[in-house]
């Protein structure tokens, strides 16, 4: 059995972050190029990475979108895109820059996209059921 690892990159104010738990006004900023790290990852052997743009999950719309469409032109390995995912069209402009699947985060995911076939479950769209708070034991 293999397994994947895929290493994330978060992105806020299009720099690269980490939050402390999940709280958007308590960031560690580990980088401001995201392209690089991204190359970074890729030349440690990663096969695939996973883009967040936490300020487009806050607002609802893509907010670092120019900054992932460069991470996607400059890598050569598939790349996974969430946050501000929110309508089918920008399901379609992600997968036109070159974005390989992309996750959907909400409570109702899924239930107005069943028409779509093309870019559900398995094929370029991920559905997660969010959750509200985690710690250590447990998601609530």
């Amino acid at each position: 059995m293999k397994m994947l690892i895929i290493p994330a990159i978060d992105i806020k104010g299009g720099r690269c972050v980490r939050l402390f738990q999940g709280r958007m006004e308590q960031e560690t900023v580990y980088s401001d190029d995201p392209v690089s790290v991204a190359k970074k990852w890729e030349n440690e052997g990663a096969e695939m990475l996973h883009l967040v743009d936490l300020d487009g999950a806050i607002a609802g719309i893509p907010k670092n979108k120019e900054v992932i469409s460069s991470i996607i032109k400059s890598i050569k390995i598939p790349a996974e895109v969430g946050g501000g995912i929110r309508n089918i069209e920008t399901v379609k402009e992600y997968i036109s820059i070159g974005v390989q699947k992309v996750v959907k985060i909400n409570k109702n995911s899924g239930r107005s996209w069943r028409r779509h076939k093309k870019y559900r479950n398995g094929e370029r769209v991920y559905f997660h059921r969010g959750s509200k708070s985690c710690n250590r034991d447990k998601c609530l």
